[in-house]
């Protein structure tokens, strides 16, 4: 079940969800929705942020992160990455496959490549690179201590280390070496010059990457932030009702500030 909240205003159903929301990216006006449906199949939904008829653009393609550019969707999942068309055709196109199998806990995509992240316990957590139009993936970022990290243009920033100290980096030259920031946090997105971060005290905070200023926090409690789209954020946490069958629902809300 999805619900929408605006502001201070209380929250009001947006969409219902046959089944479990795995991964949410909002995109030029729709939301896209990665299911896991109570008939044990994965379909990759879209629907206008305004409401109205449903998409289905690819059925059995497990997905983890997600990003829409251009006509296609990035998908990665299990250390493969696909690009699967807008149109609805549901044809997925394999980038790459078995880059570390692990979790994959974050995509991005600029104007000619796909970066991504993987982790488990006994891999290095790290950002890998693959070009858009497919082909070997190859590590960007040798820290392994990496924490959050967004992609603006060719530039990610990210946090690295137990202290969530912040840096830059220019994703696309060989052996570029990391920029000291101020600041500490996790790196959600970035809007215009805001920088926004998440704290470990579990608030949202808007870091001004010109002067340094940082905004007044925005409390979130155990929401995750799954996307940001014209400065509003989208948050979901599990939600109190259940399901027909009894399974767990994940509740969908946007916030804008």
């Amino acid at each position: 079940m999805i619900y929408v909240a605006t502001g201070a205003t209380a929250p009001s159903v947006l969409w219902h969800v046959d089944g479990q929301i795995n991964a949410i990216a909002v995109h030029a006006g729709s939301i896209y929705l990665q299911v896991y449906g109570t008939d044990e199949t994965h379909r990759l939904l879209r629907r206008a942020t305004a409401g109205g008829a449903v998409t289905t653009l690819a059925q059995g393609v497990v997905t983890e992160y997600f990003a829409v550019a251009g006509r296609e969707l990035f998908s990665g999942g299990g250390g493969d990455i696909n690009a699967i068309p807008l149109d609805g055709t549901g044809k997925a196109r394999k980038l790459t496959g078995s880059v570390e199998y692990s979790y994959m806990d974050g995509l991005a995509v600029s104007d000619h490549n796909v970066y991504f992240s993987n982790e488990l316990d006994d891999t290095p957590h790290r950002i890998y690179r693959v070009p858009r139009g497919g082909g070997d993936a190859v590590v960007v970022d040798f820290e392994g201590r990496l924490g959050g990290w967004v992609l603006v243009g060719s530039t990610i920033y990210m946090s690295i280390g137990d202290d969530e100290s912040l840096v830059k980096l220019d994703a696309e030259t060989p052996n570029a070496v990391a920029t000291p920031l101020q600041g500490k946090g996790r790196p959600q997105a970035v809007i215009g010059d805001q920088l926004v971060l998440r704290t470990s005290d579990d608030n949202l905070v808007m870091r001004s990457l010109a002067t340094g200023a940082v905004s007044a926090p925005i409390p979130i409690g155990d929401m995750g932030v799954n996307a940001i789209s014209d400065g509003a954020f989208w948050l979901v946490r599990e939600s109190k009702q259940r399901g027909p069958d009894d399974e767990g629902l994940i509740d969908l809300f946007m916030y804008v500030p």
